[in-house]
């Protein structure tokens, strides 16, 4: 008994996972339509009978754009009811349409000698009927009609009046001022007016609680930003209506059905065989898709959801590589993105002429490469770092993590082949460059204190200058992105001056300036001062003679290794002086007592200030830590100049 309840109640935990999945799925594919009508709106000049009147085509434009928004941002529940009236609508239509051709083909069928009982037997009127059949059933399960069987009669009998009317009367009805033709348009009136009748009723008698649910929503809205702030509110809207997924979703329809019109259009027929696509075709193909594929402002934010998407895949296969759990790969799918649009927008990218489009799309796409790669070097750097750090001696995973390195190391040098190539000297050229420069410097750096650590692992003696090497490493490592950042700021203004300037580009290079330049500075020389007084502080302590080790004869209270050497402190406990030097980074107290090692001499505030300064993390704080990628978006807004392909 317990197990067939334990059955049930997996089957009903299925069923409600795929309806779930299944109104998730309906919660997307329904907001891509308004998505269209806005893009079409916008973006193209539609042929309408107005069109030559300005004031009228201006204000049907935006009454169309606000239904548009309001239909995209209503609720699942809603927006089914919307389409329903929508989908009623369309039967009516079509209903209307079948019922008058197939009145021609009985008029036809007449002229031609048929009986009405021979034309009822025919295939073609037992198609008709069926088809009516499916308006009438679909119409009053969009409705929710009750009553069905009174109803679902009158609602079947509606959409085969016509038909029903124009087989009771002969087959030439030439006066129209007859009853039967008279009798005949009342038939055409009521198929189509009692059922627009029905919807109209139906949205009458919903109207109040479209009202009630209105008022309640704005209440609501009011509620959140007042006792959370707008941003909040924006940030449950955006995952509410699925946005970048209903963008993905819009952006390869429309993908999809330009490929499928410019593969019509450009495949030769040959004897009623499609011929295959060569590369040739396939290329023109491809550009011009990718070419009207960024041809707005909506499609270059649809494109960047893809790219979103294809940086956050990406990003998982390379965790999957190096064997990490965390959340980089969302970061580098989030990141991705806002790096395209915001170098679609600086460099005007929906703006220009075909030609130069594609040539420009190609160049943002260089720059988002270069970025990717250094998004990478960030997740490598850590798991490069904790296997050297950790002694971990699983081959595998070291193989993994060096293959990645080694893939950037290659990467980077074929990019700037390939560009250096193809293109002449540039703006645009010398920052992909320097970026792929700065690549091979960061991992360089990161293999360089991974085989630190690694030969520090293998050794019998405690390596006392290991701290210094590695210091110095990360130094010049940083010391020459500090170096490329003023570059690519004189880059950048260069352009600015010269080639194309713009609000958003000043911007970036004022966010630039300030996190890439200014900031990495302040922290550098922070860092470099507190590790100068840290060693005046440990050079001012006594060292221990052979005698005292062997008298005292234990170990560091840091870091549990064998005291070679050590420095004493005033009160007489024993430490190496590199651990203790790493001590003085975070507080001048020992670490087992607690008294005061180092008597500060008199200084300025300001001076006792900066010393006095706390810094989080020993190992990671001795050289500027330049190593997220969101402050690296404003760099990678160089070189948009005009350059010509060789």
């Amino acid at each position: 008994m317990e197990e067939h309840r334990a059955r049930q109640h997996t089957n009903t935990e299925g069923r409600n996972f795929s309806t779930a999945k299944i109104f998730a799925i309906l919660d997307v594919i329904l907001r891509v339509p308004p998505v269209f009508i806005v893009d079409a709106l916008v973006n193209y000049q539609v042929p309408l009978p107005w069109q030559n009147q300005s004031f009228i085509s201006t204000m049907i434009t935006i009454k169309g754009l606000l239904v548009a928004v309001i239909m995209f941002s209503l609720s699942l529940r809603v927006l089914l009811k919307v389409y329903a009236v929508i989908m009623t609508a369309a039967i009516l239509f079509t209903s209307y349409w079948w019922n008058e051709a197939f009145c021609n083909k009985f008029i036809d069928a007449l002229e031609e000698k048929y009986t009405i009982s021979d034309f009822i037997l025919t295939t073609e009127f037992f198609i008709y009927l069926l088809v009516q059949f499916g308006y009438a059933s679909v119409f009053t399960v969009l409705l929710s009609i009750k009553h069905l069987v009174i109803t679902g009669i009158t609602t079947y009998t509606l959409f085969l009046l016509p038909m029903m009317v124009r087989m009771t009367l002969p087959s030439s009805l030439e006066d129209i001022h007859t009853v039967k033709y008279i009798s005949y348009l009342l038939s055409w009136y009521m198929s189509v007016g009692l059922p627009i009748l029905a919807v109209l009723a139906t949205i009458i008698v919903k109207v109040n609680t479209m009202y009630y649910s209105t008022k309640y929503a704005l209440i609501l809205v009011q509620h959140i930003i007042r006792n959370y702030g707008i941003h909040i509110f924006i940030e449950d809207q955006w995952r509410r209506l699925h946005i970048p997924t209903v963008l993905r979703v819009f952006w390869l329809t429309r993908f999809a059905m330009q490929a499928i019109f410019l593969t019509v259009m450009i495949l030769p027929l040959e004897e009623g065989v499609w011929l295959a696509l060569d590369s040739t075709k396939f290329w023109d193909i491809f550009t011009n898709l990718m070419i009207s594929g960024c041809d707005s402002t909506l499609t270059v934010l649809g494109m960047s959801a893809v790219i979103s998407s294809i940086a956050h895949q990406f990003g998982k296969l390379i965790q999957l590589i190096l064997g990490a759990d965390n959340d980089e790969d969302k970061h580098m799918g989030t990141v991705s993105a806002i790096l395209f649009f915001i170098l679609a927008l600086q460099t005007g990218l929906s703006g220009l002429v075909p030609d130069q489009r594609l040539t420009r799309l190609y160049r943002n796409f260089c720059l988002l490469l270069t970025a990717i790669m250094h998004f990478i070097h960030n997740m490598v750097d850590p798991v490069l770092l904790s296997l050297s750090a950790s002694h971990n001696t699983s081959l595998s995973k070291h193989l993994r993590v060096l293959f990645i390195c080694i893939s950037l190391l290659l990467a980077s040098p074929w990019l700037m082949l390939h560009v250096w190539s193809n293109y002449r000297i540039s703006t645009w050229l010398l920052a992909i460059s320097a970026f792929c420069i700065e690549v091979i410097v960061k991992v360089s750096v990161s293999l360089t204190v991974y085989l630190l650590f690694m030969v520090d692992s293998y050794r019998s003696a405690f390596w006392e200058h290991l701290d210094d090497y590695v210091y110095y490493v990360k130094a010049f490592g940083n010391s020459v992105e500090f170096i490329f950042g003023i570059f690519l700021f004189g880059n950048g203004a260069w352009i600015m001056v010269f080639e194309s300037g713009g609000t958003i580009r000043a911007i970036m290079m004022c966010i630039h300036a300030y996190f890439n330049i200014w900031q990495q500075a302040k922290q550098g020389w922070k860092v470099l001062k507190n590790r100068r007084t840290a060693v005046q502080k440990i050079n001012s302590l006594p060292t221990a003679t052979a005698d005292e080790l062997q008298e005292h004869n234990d170990v560091c209270a840091i870091c549990y290794q064998e005291l070679a050497s050590a420095c004493i402190t005033p009160c007489n406990h024993y430490f190496h002086s590199l651990c203790l030097r790493k001590w003085l980074y975070i507080q001048d107290k020992c670490p087992l007592c607690h008294a005061d090692i180092y008597e500060k001499p008199e200084t300025s505030d300001e001076t006792e200030e900066n010393e006095d300064e706390v810094i989080d993390n020993a190992n990671d704080d001795q050289v500027p830590n330049n190593e997220n990628l969101r402050y690296r978006l404003p760099r990678l807004d160089q070189g948009d100049g005009n350059e010509e392909q060789r």
